[in-house]
């Protein structure tokens, strides 16, 4: 099936703007959590560990983050070197790793939502929640059809 001329522009249209927008929201989080002394890549990987779940696989957080499992080890390698997280051996399979957030790791998640949370309302305020539900939607099918 083929696209229309008039689709086709719409379609380029919102990926422009979603490029954008990521790039905004990122350049704003990124200001927002500089206080917190963490480079934008740790604080990433730190806040993707709090969203799969404390106690992921190491892999499973990689493949939600984009990355190599090569590329998470230098940023899970940066977090236990500031004593935020842990890797554990999963005693289901010896040859991979689970990633547990520490004492520390757990409080500075809560201060980073707390914060992101305000940059959030900050740029969404002027939103509906059903215009918001509408480009999720949009988004996750997006996702949904090429994972």
């Amino acid at each position: 099936m083929t696209i229309d001329a008039e689709k086709m522009i719409l379609l380029c249209d919102l990926m422009a703007n979603i490029l954008v927008s990521a790039k905004i929201w990122r350049s704003l989080a990124n200001e927002a959590l500089l206080d917190l002394g963490l480079d934008s890549g740790v604080a990433a990987c730190l806040f993707w560990i709090a969203y799969v779940g404390d106690g992921a696989k190491q892999i499973d957080i990689a493949t939600e983050m984009g990355l190599t499992a090569a590329s998470l080890v230098r940023m899970i390698d940066s977090l236990e070197a500031l004593q935020l997280a842990r890797r554990e051996v999963d005693e289901n399979n010896r040859r991979a790793n689970r990633i547990r957030l520490t004492d520390e790791g757990r409080r500075v998640v809560s201060i980073m939502q707390t914060i992101l949370d305000s940059v959030h309302q900050n740029l969404f305020r002027e939103f509906e929640s059903s215009d918001i539900n509408t480009a999720n939607t949009l988004l996750r099918r997006v996702i949904s059809e090429r994972a």
